[in-house]
């Protein structure tokens, strides 16, 4: 026992041990900063493949092909539709909001549509003579922000989320998105555009036929689409009637329309984009998921008992 020991040598012990611990500790905190730098430089090289585009045949109309789990950028979109959920209203105008939804996803994958990139890619170069200096930064938007290449001006590209039923999601793929289909199964209260989310729970809402819910464990599927925001307005009350976005300062017309959540003094629960040209947003990703069985979020709140 220590009380028959030399206190010297008590006294040597406490202190190896002391040192070991401290030693333990270190190598903890350098375990921890080697595993954030390689989570971070993962999504670095995630969010590279997924800005650039792929060089796609002309002759091929239009495909969806699978990304395999491990992929950077099938793990990266996962990410992204797990970790974005908010909670939203029980019902509409309601004070009450329910808990966030928990997704479960069930895989990812790519579309190719030659047609589309094209008008797109048009599109973005258009921007590049009107915007030669780049666009302003939309802050709250940077963590769905695309990386710049060398030299490339910074025209405001970001990946959002739109929500859609099954049948639908196939005919954007093949068509593109078509503003003037805006209010057709909901309001369209920024106008006549094409509307994306921040949120996956967001999107989520739009995946199904409101009159006829699906189950709650029903398959479903977000469009990941590349938007191309230019310069950008910040609404912060509705206009039904837009057609186009408003003249900036300059007295040219603005490239995009994005609305403030009402924390921040907007008239929305959670931020939203509108492009009024169908050529500024380009579906590049399919994913499925569905409602876990502890989902307790508003749209599972509302599905009757059993379904």
């Amino acid at each position: 026992m220590d009380g028959l020991r030399p206190l010297h040598l008590v006294f040597e012990r406490d202190v190896d041990f002391v040192y070991l611990w401290q030693d333990l500790l270190r190598r903890r905190l350098q375990l921890a900063d080697c595993q954030e730098k390689l989570i971070a430089a993962h999504n670095a090289k995630a969010w590279l493949m997924i800005a650039n585009l792929p060089r796609l045949s002309y002759y091929l109309e239009y495909c969806v092909e699978d990304i395999p789990s491990e992929a950077p950028q099938a793990q990266l979109l996962s990410q992204f539709v797990a970790s974005t959920t908010a909670q939203h209203r029980r019902q509409l105008r309601s004070s009450e909001f329910c808990k966030e939804a928990q997704l479960e996803v069930l895989g990812v994958r790519a579309v190719c549509n030659p047609r589309l990139q094209k008008l797109y890619m048009a599109k973005l170069e258009h921007l590049e003579g009107k915007r030669r200096q780049g666009c302003s930064p939309i802050l709250p938007f940077q963590h769905l922000k695309l990386p710049l290449g060398t030299g490339e001006a910074d025209l405001n590209e970001h990946l959002f989320f739109h929500g859609a039923p099954i049948a639908v999601v196939d005919k954007i793929c093949k068509a593109g998105f078509n503003p003037c289909r805006a209010g057709e199964a909901t309001g369209a209260i920024f106008g006549t555009a094409s509307y994306f989310a921040l949120n996956s729970s967001k999107a989520d809402d739009y995946t199904e036929d409101r009159g006829q819910p699906l189950p709650k464990q029903a398959k479903r599927t977000l469009i990941i689409a590349r938007v191309l925001l230019g310069e950008s307005h910040r609404a912060t009350g509705p206009k039904q009637d837009a057609r186009r976005p408003p003249d900036g300062a300059d007295g040219l017309e603005l490239d995009s329309v994005w609305a403030e959540d009402r924390v921040n003094g907007g008239c929305v629960d959670h931020r939203e984009v509108m492009v009024y040209s169908e050529a500024q947003a380009l579906p590049i990703a399919l994913v499925d998921y569905m409602h876990k069985d502890s989902c307790c979020c508003a749209g599972c709140c509302k599905r009757p008992l059993g379904s």
